[in-house]
């Protein structure tokens, strides 16, 4: 069971093969199917950048406002030493079981589906415009 040893950071090469197998796998079975009842996933492949930029700030935002909400300063989330340390003051205080995270994140990608529509038809309205295809 050692090829299950991936690491990710750094990737390994392991780790490599497996995420682009399996990409690759599904890549070729997908091909030239009809996705019409995909459309609500591939939305998200359409507006790539714009739904990343917006899901960071909404995540940084929610987990802001619950700091606050459990009694602790906002300044308890600036990190100034590495980000893997957490602020001493939210030792073991401060986090969420596999299910919250579960929730949370379809959650968040809930919210943000009707922006990235909106985005999308708005995307689609300015083709002639050279930065809204970056976006």
């Amino acid at each position: 069971m050692s090829f299950f040893n991936l690491e990710k950071y750094p990737p390994s090469f392991l780790f490599l093969c497996l995420t682009l197998g399996i990409a690759l796998l599904l890549l070729s079975g997908l091909e030239g199917r009809n996705l019409v009842r995909w459309q609500p996933i591939t939305l998200f492949g359409k507006v790539a950048l714009f739904y990343y930029i917006l899901h960071l700030f909404a995540i940084h935002t929610l987990a802001l406002l619950i700091v606050m909400l459990l009694g602790y300063p906002w300044q308890t989330m600036i990190f100034i030493g590495p980000t893997s340390q957490i602020s001493p003051i939210l030792q073991g205080k401060y986090g969420f079981d596999l299910v919250e995270i579960y929730l949370l994140w379809i959650s968040i990608v809930s919210l943000l589906y009707p922006v990235c529509v909106s985005w999308y038809l708005l995307k689609n309205k300015n083709k002639s415009k050279w930065w809204v295809s970056y976006v």
